[in-house]
């Protein structure tokens, strides 16, 4: 039987105890991690060996993280989170100004680390896959365009990533905490009322007849679910 390729981690921290510590956990997760301690062979690695997620400190000797990401972005896609430090919102703007797909701050919990790199990789994965096709609606992930009935309709970045999550799960009840998760901002708050919003405006997008949704239904006091209607 053929092994499953496990993800690989990059782990670029020159603080010993905590790039042990991060790729223990990583390891114990089921992926392939390991660490280097310095920006430059952190650099070297990424371009040479094509890592599928990258831990980056921002702060390290010689060249530090900020460097070495925006090298890396000139060449390659591949998704880093960057450890910052606790309190500097400067650092962590710049940081997703020059591309990186997350931060996280120290002192951090390596279980939502963790959580967190999964949710990307899962995010590249389906970027990866062309199209995901149910009831008449086809995505596809690698332009982010929505074909209802072979007709486009235009989605916000928001309004896509519901309508994927809703989609990959026909039948699933997703609550409004699930959607935010999966669609807003990560410090996003009063969502209950902001999320039905959503979803009214994306069945006026994807339904035939909006006051009498087919596709997206709702569950009343839990939250929302995708109909996958079979020929």
């Amino acid at each position: 039987m053929a092994r499953v390729k496990k993800d690989r981690i990059l782990v670029v921290e020159d603080e010993p105890r905590i790039a042990h510590w991060v790729t223990s956990f990583f390891t114990r997760a089921g992926y392939e991690a390991e660490s280097v301690h310095d920006g430059a062979l952190g650099l070297e690695r990424i371009l040479n060996e094509s890592p599928d997620l990258v831990i980056l400190d921002r702060m390290l000797p010689g060249m530090d993280g900020l460097e070495v990401l925006i090298r890396v972005r000139k060449v390659s896609s591949v998704p880093v989170i960057l450890l910052t430090a606790l309190g500097k919102d400067e650092e962590r703007i710049e940081g997703l100004r020059h591309g990186a797909d997350d931060y996280q701050c120290k002192p951090f919990n390596p279980e939502e680390l963790v959580a967190r790199a999964e949710a990307i990789l899962r995010r590249v994965r389906d970027e990866n896959c062309a199209t995901l096709e149910a009831s008449g609606i086809t995505l596809n992930f690698s332009n982010r365009t929505c074909l209802a009935r072979g007709m486009e309709v235009e989605l916000t970045r928001v309004q896509f990533d519901i309508l994927a999550l809703l989609m990959k799960r026909p039948g699933q009840v997703f609550s409004r905490r699930d959607l935010v998760d999966a669609a807003f901002d990560r410090d996003f708050q009063g969502y209950d009322r902001a999320v039905d919003v959503q979803i009214r405006r994306l069945r006026t997008r994807v339904e035939i007849d909006s006051s009498h949704p087919q596709l997206i239904h709702t569950v009343h006091g839990v939250g929302y679910r995708f109909n996958e209607h079979r020929e």
